[in-house]
């Protein structure tokens, strides 16, 4: 009788502990449940601030952009006007023909040949006076005569010809562009060296208008355009 009262107690003990083991895989399970639920609301939050930064991403590699494209637009601005607006005016001190003058830099006088631009000639002792040549000689004259001038470099130039003149673009105080009057006004040739220079195309078109025109040395009165 009593080693059947054991057995009963034993069994019910077992059936115990079997039950507490399935309690306890349920309560292991609601917590790796529970944890997976966790670790899906952490990934959702990183989710969420991943596409806020973007979004603040985007906003800002937008203002950056337009930082620099105003840079950019700004330093463009200032090569072009570069030696024009900024820097000092030079003095003429000597017209040697329509497009070669002298200036005093840093108080050495140096030969400007101007970019761009053909007056007929006066001065080259292997050659005759072209047609037109005083004409254009006095206009530069009349025009640059101890005045005080911009000088504008173009890097696809170089800076000095073979003849170890500066090559640059000449100005007025007042804005007026010597080069291109030469031209427009037809006392010179639109001249292209070698390479394409930064006014070119200005300088074709004051060609064509002057020609068009019959002003200067394009007249029938004068060369009709024949200097040489």
């Amino acid at each position: 009788m009593i080693k059947k009262i054991h057995s009963i107690m034993l069994l019910i003990s077992i059936m115990l502990i079997v039950s507490a083991c399935q309690q306890l895989d349920t309560a292991i399970n609601v917590l790796e449940k529970g944890k997976q639920v966790a670790d899906k609301v952490e990934q959702a939050n990183n989710k969420i601030k991943e596409y806020t930064d973007v979004d603040n991403l985007g906003s800002s590699l937008s203002e950056i952009t337009n930082d620099a494209v105003n840079l950019n637009l700004l330093e463009k601005k200032l090569i072009d006007n570069e030696n024009v607006a900024t820097n000092k005016a030079y003095k003429v001190v000597k017209i040697v023909d329509g497009d070669t003058i002298e200036v005093e830099i840093d108080k050495v006088k140096q030969k400007i040949r101007l970019i761009g631009v053909d007056t007929p000639e006066t001065v080259d002792p292997r050659k005759t006076v072209q047609c037109f040549g005083k004409e254009a000689s006095n206009k530069t004259k009349e025009l640059l005569s101890d005045k005080m001038v911009n000088l504008e470099e173009d890097k696809t130039q170089g800076n000095t010809d073979k003849y170890g003149r500066l090559l640059r673009y000449v100005f007025l105080e007042d804005g007026t562009f010597i080069n291109k009057y030469l031209i427009y006004n037809g006392f010179a040739h639109e001249y292209t060296y070698n390479l394409p220079y930064k006014y070119q195309t200005e300088f074709k078109e004051a060609e064509k208008s002057a020609r068009e025109n019959k002003r200067g040395l394009w007249s029938p009165d004068s060369c009709s355009g024949i200097t040489k």
